[in-house]
């Protein structure tokens, strides 16, 4: 069976598929179903840490759904609230930002792991985001930071990646 979840204008397909076109432009491999570690949802209004971060937990063998406000996130985990394992969300946004959007994403879904990411001293961030939050990841981050804080909120050991055969 094919899974297709049709939101925001993109395609992510969640098994494998021989020979289906569905006329849409191409977009990045997800890991194969076997393979799957869970989905991940980025909510970040900056397109290149989206971007940047995107193939990292790929090549990790996440799917990952990416928003680039609070709202569009909040949107994509309503539609998929049971697949998504984790989120990783900037507390830096404009209009609906990090705190606003970690209000309305508990009252979704409590039990989400969310990793905050924020350029803001954690010291600074009001109390109630950072006892919402699982865990804060200060920006700049490395690629093997977010991968290592990860896997942690989930629960794999560190090296656990998935190879591909």
């Amino acid at each position: 069976m094919i899974g297709i979840l049709r939101a925001f204008g993109a395609l992510f397909l969640s098994s494998k598929t021989s020979g289906f076109n569905s006329g849409a432009r191409q977009v990045d491999e997800q890991p194969a179903e076997e393979h799957v570690r869970g989905t991940v949802l980025a909510i970040d209004d900056e397109q290149a840490i989206l971007e940047a971060l995107r193939p990292s937990l790929r090549a990790e063998g996440f799917n990952v759904l990416t928003a680039g406000s609070g709202a569009k996130g909040l949107d994509m985990l309503r539609y998929c609230q049971r697949d998504v394992r984790l989120v990783v969300l900037d507390f830096n946004m404009p209009r609906l930002n990090g705190m606003d959007t970690l209000d309305f994403l508990r009252k979704i879904n409590p039990h989400v792991k969310v990793l905050a990411v924020t350029g803001v001293d954690p010291n600074v961030l009001p109390e109630a985001f950072r006892r919402g939050v699982d865990k804060i990841l200060p920006k700049p981050y490395t690629t093997s930071q977010l991968i290592s804080n990860v896997n942690e909120l989930l629960g794999f050991s560190p090296g656990t990646a998935v190879t591909k055969s």
